[in-house]
């Protein structure tokens, strides 16, 4: 199925267009309730610039395409390989190497002790609040906090039918209350079963045999599940997708503690805002499935929700924020209004850049045309895009003793709307021989520069690190 690739709006308006939606965007993360809702207003109207015409944009391969299962991902697959779990080789057993000798990667003025400590303590207890919400074996679909009924909210209102059916009213609502619990950006896209996982792995990480569920859709009145299968419901309407902001400057640390600081962060703000906006939806009567990154892929619901772009690096480019987002998702019975996808100029961009392929130590980013099958089984094969080396991506993470996160650190896009940006973008649009030239320019501005450990430490950071207007 080619689902086309229609006109998106002219790049010649990309930097007023931008410029706005950012500014949308920031007032989202700082304002009142009745703020939130106006800022959210304003992203309505200007979305409308920036979207596909008709259609989406994501082609898909119906003889090559098939649902994805969680026993392929990366994390599954090199637990497997390596007989431990990958999260046991490398945070513990590199802990040693990365206190006392600081990190690996381009050289920084050295770290000492105390203060390598302080970055790995940073990052182990932001991971608390990540697990605490689902992951790392300790949370699943249907399990715990992330459970597929009621998980706090009392019967007699979630078993009472909705009195409030208006589709326009019901998004407004969702909207403004996924904003409250956190969210920096709110999309709605519908329902797609392409993109749900065809089966989920419960023993995540585990070196043994993989021990799965089958994800379904069948004719019930709830979503459901057993030992063999989890269900979701026919009538599932709508998908909320949630984009929430990661602190640029500790992403600009990496590869290193601080920035897995910064995606723990990300992760436990995502776990919170799916969670919490669930058990409001099942308060207005209907059924909600939270989501995280389990249940289904996050990156093609996003850009179906109208959020952004698929990118070189295989992760969603925002507007507002670039690739330095973490998301989640909810989806849902309740009748709401989708929005289209956009388009302001990210593939071509991808094409003509490269830098998050140079800048990646493991080479695991394409530098070629984008391809219709990946490198391995980690690989969501039948999708027209660039196909990141996952495994390979790992393996440096074994080695250097924390995640890393290059290639959203460097990109150009991380850094928001600027007059250099722009300058860039026209140049690609306008003199496409030169396009080896822009590259060089985004490296002498310093954009993307490595942060150092220090810097954090004094930076004047707003709660959770999140201020788009701080660094």
């Amino acid at each position: 199925m080619d689902t086309g690739d229609p006109k998106g709006h002219s790049r010649r308006d990309f930097g007023k267009i931008m410029a706005t939606l950012f500014g949308a965007g920031a007032a989202a993360t700082a304002g009142p309730i009745i703020g939130l809702a106006q800022a959210e207003e304003q992203i309505k109207k200007n979305r409308e610039k920036l979207q596909v015409v008709e259609g989406s944009r994501i082609q898909i391969d119906e003889n090559k395409f098939q649902r994805f299962s969680s026993r392929n991902i990366a994390f599954n697959v090199v637990s497997r390989e390596l007989g431990e779990s990958w999260y046991k080789v490398g945070y513990q057993k590199n802990l040693a190497k990365n206190l006392g000798e600081g990190r690996t990667g381009k050289a920084l003025e050295p770290v000492g002790q105390a203060q390598a400590r302080s970055a790995a303590s940073l990052a182990f207890a932001s991971t608390s609040w990540n697990v605490s919400t689902g992951a790392h074996g300790e949370g699943h679909e249907n399990e715990g906090i992330l459970s597929w009924s009621s998980y706090k909210m009392p019967k007699f209102i979630t078993d009472k039918p909705p009195d409030e059916k208006n589709p326009e009213n019901l998004t407004q609502q969702i909207k403004v209350v996924a904003r409250l619990f956190g969210a920096d950006l709110v999309g709605i896209a519908p329902f797609n079963p392409a993109w749900i996982y065809s089966s989920t792995q419960t023993n995540t990480y585990d070196p043994g045999e993989p021990k799965t569920k089958d994800i379904v859709i069948k004719d019930v009145p709830k979503p459901q599940g057993d030992e063999r299968e989890l269900v979701i419901p026919s009538d599932a309407k709508s998908v909320v997708v949630m984009a929430y902001e990661m602190n640029r400057l500790m992403v600009q640390t990496s590869p290193s503690f601080l920035s897995s600081a910064a995606t723990n962060l990300g992760y436990g703000r995502m776990g919170v805002g799916s969670i919490f906006l669930a058990e409001f939806i099942r308060g207005l009567g209907y059924w909600a499935i939270p989501s995280k990154n389990d249940t289904g892929v996050s990156v093609p619901m996003a850009i179906e929700a109208g959020l952004g772009e698929n990118s070189r690096m295989g992760l969603l480019i925002t507007p507002q924020f670039g690739p330095s987002i973490r998301l989640s998702k909810v989806i849902t019975n309740m009748p709401l209004i989708s929005d289209k996808p956009i388009r302001f100029g990210v593939e071509e961009f991808c094409a003509a850049c490269k830098k998050c392929a140079r800048e990646c130590p493991s080479k695991a980013i394409p530098t070629g045309e984008q391809a219709w099958e990946g490198p391995n089984e980690c690989s969501l094969n039948g999708v027209k895009k660039w196909y990141s080396d996952t495994k390979k991506c790992l393996h440096f993470w074994l080695e250097n003793g924390s995640s890393c996160s290059n290639c959203v650190a460097v990109c150009p896009f991380t850094k928001g709307p600027s007059w250099g940006h722009d300058l860039v973008h026209f140049m690609v649009d306008k003199a496409p021989l030169a396009d080896g030239i822009w590259l060089g320019l985004d490296d002498a501005f310093g954009y993307g520069r490595r942060r150092s450990d220090k810097e954090i430490w004094e930076a004047n950071f707003s709660s959770y690190g999140i201020d788009p207007k701080k660094g």
